[in-house]
């Protein structure tokens, strides 16, 4: 099951949560004005989640396991590749820290928990597996399995998911607070 769920989650991220968004959205019957609002927050928090993710991995360089396999400092492995290997020569070139689609999931699943609450069911269909549809319960089952998968699938290390985790609800969180607010909303900007 392990190796079937990391292949699934080889997908367009954004695109992917702009799907969800608008599964939910019908679901809840949400105007046309809510919509407007949740999808400018959402994508405004992709585009900074995208932007904070860059900016870590030029800022703390850091190895893949493929590189730790094949060129570590324990017992090395040359021939090791990853069991999700189709990404291998574009992750092979950036650092691991934080995980891209990671930062993604967990910043836009704190937009989308704000507006459909944490456990709010969905379904996602495989760009890779084709006819191939998972549900989940909730925000944070889906972007578990995609840390699993990831590791698992032996592209990232537990703690660059980690990592993901807390930069991308800290984007959500500042996003939250200072955009797309009403006008006359006076809030302290401070934070």
């Amino acid at each position: 099951m392990i190796n079937r769920n990391s292949r699934y989650f080889g997908i367009e991220y954004s695109a992917c949560l702009n799907r969800i968004a608008a599964q939910l959205s019908a679901k809840r019957g949400l105007t046309l004005t809510e919509n407007a609002h949740l999808f400018a927050l959402l994508n405004l928090t992709l585009s900074d989640s995208l932007i904070a993710c860059w900016d870590s991995k030029y800022r703390y360089v850091f190895w893949r396991p493929i590189t730790a396999i094949r060129a570590g400092l324990t017992p090395s492995d040359a021939e090791w590749v990853p069991w999700l290997d189709f990404f291998q020569e574009r992750h092979s070139r950036s650092s691991r820290v934080p995980v891209g689609p990671l930062l993604d999931e967990w910043s836009s699943g704190f937009i989308l928990a704000a507006a459909f609450g944490e456990n709010a069911d969905f379904s996602l269909t495989s760009e890779v597996r084709p006819g191939t549809t998972r549900s989940f319960p909730s925000f944070s089952d889906a972007t578990a399995e995609i840390a699993d998968a990831r590791v698992f699938g032996g592209i990232h290390f537990r703690t660059s998911c980690m990592r993901a985790n807390d930069l991308g609800i800290a984007v959500a969180r500042y996003v939250s607070r200072h955009a797309m607010r009403a006008r006359g909303d006076d809030r302290d900007d401070e934070d």
